[in-house]
């Protein structure tokens, strides 16, 4: 998690990509869209915390709430990958809230995404058990709690930010999905 794949995207996408698209003379946006779903969720998820001015919208599917991009919740210091307490530390540079605020999320979630195999809280290589248990005691016990929680905190600050649970949907992309996140990101 602390190896920083997000600055291997940067090189391939915003280095080497992007220029040479230009290069060839095709007027490329420098802003991309971000979608992913369960584990490439979480990357999506903490690509557009990273570096918020590299992205225009974000789809974030069946993935774990978290960081979450505030410092603290609740009297509780939120240090990465919960929150943005240490992010200075960790990135070199403050958290950007101003212009993450302004980047539209679509988040979404089965109603049956419960099975405890893809719940990314009990998974020690992606959050301590001490950070499993804060995820699940303040956020939900199941992905459809947590993402639910995810999106009313963004809402509550002012985010644009859409939420769909899809019924009879477990841990899965479904065609409605990818029909609704397409309409989504052509919107923005």
């Amino acid at each position: 998690m602390l190896r920083r794949p997000d600055l291997k995207l940067i090189n391939a996408v915003w280095e080497q990509y992007i220029p040479a698209i230009r290069e060839a003379g095709i007027e490329v946006d420098s802003q991309v869209y971000m979608m992913g779903f369960s584990s490439p969720g979480m990357f999506a998820h903490r690509f557009t915390l990273l570096h918020p001015e590299r992205v225009k919208a974000v789809w974030l599917g069946g993935e774990a709430p978290a960081p979450l991009p505030v410092p603290e919740l609740e009297g509780h210091s939120l240090n990465y990958p919960l929150g943005t307490a240490d992010f200075e530390a960790l990135t070199g540079s403050q958290f950007d809230f101003v212009t993450y605020s302004s980047i539209p999320h679509f988040i979404c979630v089965g109603e049956n995404d419960t099975n405890p195999q893809n719940d990314t809280t009990t998974y020690t290589d992606i959050f301590t058990r001490s950070q499993g248990d804060f995820i699940r005691l303040n956020f939900g016990s199941t992905n459809p709690e947590r993402i639910r929680f995810y999106y009313d905190f963004l809402a509550s600050m002012g985010m644009s930010a859409e939420f769909h649970l899809y019924e009879n949907v477990g841990h899965e992309i479904t065609e409605q999905m990818m029909i609704d996140a397409f309409e989504f990101l052509i919107t923005h």
